[in-house]
């Protein structure tokens, strides 16, 4: 039996073998068993490839997704509770998360075709994110919400800060993944 079996298999996977074997030979026997599985698998697993330009894209505007969601959620949570804001058929929970999810993927997607198809894409990518941005802050300043002007003021700085939070997170996490490799 070799020595080196024993480190190509986790620790974890040291304590199963240990717990289901009932001798010292099923233990030797099991370990060798696994360590084999775990050779075939690094022998025929690839795990050298490069990420296309597209795909690249695409997993950045999805990590900002889950970064702007769980920003809002935190800020939906804060914004409530420090203000007493209750009114949650338009923004709540549900729709925080598929909503942010969705627009930063497909600010990913978009992203991947500024940088493809135009000469510094990067930049005006976020140029145009920016100036969206500003229009949709200006727009969300005209909704009339309720008919009671407090909760009407209350839902604007709600959406507001979502808007804000989602749009810095598409404007610098998309490109900043982009350009890395590493991370």
């Amino acid at each position: 039996m070799k020595l080196g079996v024993f480190t190509s298999i986790t620790f974890q996977q040291h304590i199963i073998v240990v717990i289901l074997c009932q001798t010292a030979k099923q233990y030797y026997e099991m370990v060798n068993w696994m360590a084999a599985i775990f050779q075939l698998k690094l022998s025929f697993m690839n795990y050298d490839y490069d990420q296309t330009e597209f795909s690249k894209s695409l997993l950045a505007g999805l990590f900002a997704g889950i970064s702007a969601t769980v920003l809002c959620l935190l800020f939906n949570a804060f914004t409530r509770y420090a203000i007493g804001f209750h009114l949650s058929e338009m923004i709540n929970v549900s729709t925080i998360i598929f909503a942010m999810l969705i627009l930063a993927t497909l600010a990913g997607i978009i992203f991947y075709f500024f940088q493809h198809y135009i000469k510094n894409g990067r930049y005006v990518f976020q140029g145009v994110s920016i100036v969206l941005t500003a229009l949709m802050v200006i727009g969300t300043q005209s909704i009339q919400r309720s008919a009671i002007p407090s909760l009407t003021i209350e839902f604007r700085e709600l959406l507001t800060g979502i808007i804000i939070i989602t749009a810095l997170c598409v404007v610098f996490i998309i490109p900043f993944l982009y350009k890395h490799d590493y991370v």
